[in-house]
């Protein structure tokens, strides 16, 4: 029986050989209908910067200094020879016509894409949009098969004496902002979804070089970096190839242009991959995240694995109530500090708890790595607020972790979180739920957020490099910046905000084969791996968590949930769910081809509290016997009955009766025997040679349910088709 999970995987791989076998040589050509922002930025470097990644480039730039929407409209209404034409042809070779007409040049080349753009001072003014659709509709007949794309330009200097700079309080920043959004709300009005994000390039240097100019004379881009960004920002919004790396140095031997070192390109490139790839619509990021054969071979194995432990641990488990504690109990940041410099926990032995994971039937463990207060539980060089910098324990447990897992063959997961109640540049900052942000922390400024970007690439790039091979980044907190201020959630914000499409490309090039989760609670995003359900079962969202995401098609599926009520150690919360229960739920996930991440919030000092390790001892009890029916079994094939649920292997269906009853009903006409399942080895199906009776019925077959053993909770048949 082929299920259709693994003729996903099988096709996944077949067209990666496909697209590798089609490589061949790029071209593209673009337009732009722009003015002197656009000639700062098309004319010059782009074509060598295009050139050093095996892409030929065919370039046009008309040019009108300070030319409007408005004024580019009149000029196609009047067929006007009112441009200077700047053309790069394919070999590099640089003409210029004068008193060129736009129907002139929108039919020099089958252009590949055609920009447009709005003159930097009315940018950032949505009014002054009003005639983009006329423009935008007569590309798009002059030139039907180019796609049209909206260059977004930068803000003034700081300082910068344009004339239209008060128009924006003479505020960078306010300007910046004016301009992101208005872009935002008038290409969508006209179906432009590829955006050339120079602006927000242009401001990540600035960032970066802490150099708030890049400019020859507060608002035309300097001849060195300036220039340079712009370039590589058209080159990789325009191509989907990342800049990072390119060897194209300008050395100021091209005219309107200066030479730019080799550390500055570096900050550069990376300035502008940050942007691109925050400004990606899901289909275009999509079309980066190309599934790799480490990456396919990582699903397939995490779709078998069934089991897994979540561990909540860090320095709110002094508090002993749960890992929100620094929200709920307002407290103060700075005082909180404190809290970790008395974290010592004394009895934590990475093998003992590995152990007891992998006797319980476990493959792998999610370990959160940084929860939301913020606290490294690794030995981090981007943040001394770690357990081996700021806490007297100076022991690095990732480092203890990595090791007993890899001795043990267990797969390690790092749960990493998005938000940080502890960091000023987690700014600024988003809803709170359930609770107002803790006391004490000062609040930061427009540099932060880029800076705090920065450090989460820093820190993942850590966890990928220092402690082997990684399984899954699991991340969490991007819900908290996803309400618009009129309370409407909008989850689609996620990538943009939290600059997810660079971390997740990141990821899967220091690993190919590490997954990606994101506990968003919507559907998965270009470059995700896993889907995340907490505290439901996919498709059921029987606790509300879920109520935004539909289960995706072949698509590894996780449920995350606690033993008690808490993630986070929690001293009064004995509300422990009993063995049985959890490993229902165990079957329930697994029916739906999803694993089960069961948490577990160890003390302080480092041991896991003694209701845990009894429901571990539970679970390897039942896992040792009965294991083998549900871990490397596919779900999905059969809804959940009345009476309980199935998993499948090969040709053998296992029905989980979780209740007790007479007879089942079941679809399926081609049953060989029905017997019943009690985990000893005596026969290829791993059950004693009981036969069950069945009768076939018009839809399928009526089994009669043999009386289960006392305080069974699960009987098990093993059903085998011919």
């Amino acid at each position: 029986m082929i299920s259709f999970k693994k003729l996903f995987f099988s096709a996944a791989a077949a067209l990666i050989c496909l697209c590798a076998a089609a490589q061949e040589q790029r071209t593209i050509k673009v337009l732009a209908i722009g003015n002197s922002f656009s000639q700062d930025s098309a004319p010059q470097n782009l074509h060598q910067i295009a050139a050093a990644d095996g892409t030929t480039m065919v370039i046009g730039n008309m040019y009108i200094g300070g030319c409007s929407i408005q004024r580019h409209v009149n000029n196609v209404r009047n067929d006007a020879p009112a441009y200077q034409l700047t053309y790069v042809a394919a070999d590099g070779s640089k003409k210029v016509i004068e008193n060129c007409k736009l129907s002139e040049a929108i039919k020099m080349e089958d252009w590949d894409y055609v920009s447009v753009q709005q003159v930097s001072g009315m940018s950032g003014k949505g009014e002054t949009y009003a005639l983009l659709p006329e423009l935008v509709d007569w590309v798009r007949a002059q030139a039907p098969q180019a796609e049209v794309v909206f260059h977004m330009t930068w803000a003034y200097a700081e300082g910068s004496n344009h004339q239209d700079f008060p128009a924006y309080d003479r505020d960078q920043w306010k300007m910046l902002d004016a301009i992101k959004k208005t872009v935002k709300e008038q290409t969508a009005k006209v179906g432009i979804t590829r955006i050339i994000p120079t602006g927000i390039a242009i401001q990540n240097a600035r960032i970066d070089f802490n150099d708030f100019n890049l400019t020859r004379d507060g608002f035309h881009l300097s001849l060195d970096k300036g220039r340079y960004i712009a370039a590589l920002t058209w080159y990789e919004a325009l191509s989907g190839r990342s800049v990072v790396g390119n060897s194209y140095l300008p050395d100021g031997s091209e005219a309107g242009t200066a030479a730019v070192s080799a550390e500055d390109a570096a900050i550069c490139q990376k300035a502008v991959h940050s942007a691109v790839m925050h400004n990606l619509t899901p289909a275009q990021a999509a079309g980066r995240f190309t599934l790799s054969p480490e990456e396919i071979a990582s699903r397939e194995e995490f779709s078998k694995s069934r089991l897994g432990i979540f561990i909540h641990w860090g320095v709110y488990s002094l508090m002993g109530d749960g890992e929100w504690v620094m929200a709920y109990q307002q407290l103060d940041n700075r005082e909180y500090g404190h809290l970790a410099q008395a974290f010592y926990p004394s009895n934590f032995d990475a093998a003992q708890w590995v152990k007891a994971f992998k006797d319980a039937g476990a493959d792998y463990i999610t370990f959160t790595s940084r929860h939301h207060d913020g606290f490294s539980m690794w030995d981090s060089d981007a943040s001394d607020y770690n357990i081996v910098d700021y806490a007297p324990f100076g022991r690095d447990v990732i480092g203890e972790l990595a090791k007993a897992c890899s001795e043990q063959d267990l797969r390690l997961h790092f749960y990493y979180s998005h938000l940080d109640w502890h960091r000023t540049d987690y700014w600024p900052r988003g809803e709170q739920i359930g609770s107002t942000y803790p006391h004490g922390r000062p609040d930061g400024d427009n540099t932060s957020w880029r800076h705090y970007e920065q450090f989460m690439l820093d820190q993942i790039t850590e966890l990928l490099t220092k402690y082997g091979p990684i399984g899954c980044i699991w991340f969490d907190g991007v819900w908290e910046k996803t309400t618009r201020a009129d309370g409407v959630r909008e989850y689609e914000r996620s990538p943009y905000e939290f600059n997810l499409y660079e971390q997740y490309e990141l990821i899967h090039s220091l690993q190919p084969g590490c997954l990606v989760a994101n506990n968003h609670h919507t559907s998965p995003f270009p470059g995700e791996d896993v889907q995340v359900f907490e505290r439901d079962v996919p498709g059921c969202n029987e606790s509300g968590w879920s109520m935004n995401q539909e289960v995706a098609v072949a698509f590894p599926l996780e449920t995350c949930t606690t033993m008690n009520n808490t993630w986070g150690y929690n001293i009064n919360d004995h509300n422990y769910k009993s063995t049985e229960d959890i490993l229902t739920l165990l079957l329930r996930t697994a029916s739906k081809g999803a694993n089960l991440l069961i948490n577990i919030g160890p003390r302080p000092d480092g041991t896991i509290p003694d209701e845990a390790m009894n429901i571990l001892h539970g679970m390897a009890e039942w896992m040792n016997r009965y294991g083998s029916t549900v871990r490397g079994t596919e779900g999905g094939f059969a809804p959940e009955a009345e009476w309980g649920v199935q998993t499948r292997k090969d040709n053998v269906i296992y029905a989980h009766i979780l209740k007790e009853t007479a007879t089942i009903e079941l679809p399926y006409k081609n049953v060989k025997s029905i017997t019943v399942f009690d985990g000893v080895r005596t026969d290829a199906n791993h059950s004693r040679n009981v036969q069950v009776k069945f009768k076939k019925t018009a839809t399928g077959i009526t089994v009669t349910v043999p009386q289960r053993e006392e305080g069974c909770f699960d009987q098990i048949l093993a059903i085998t088709l011919k």
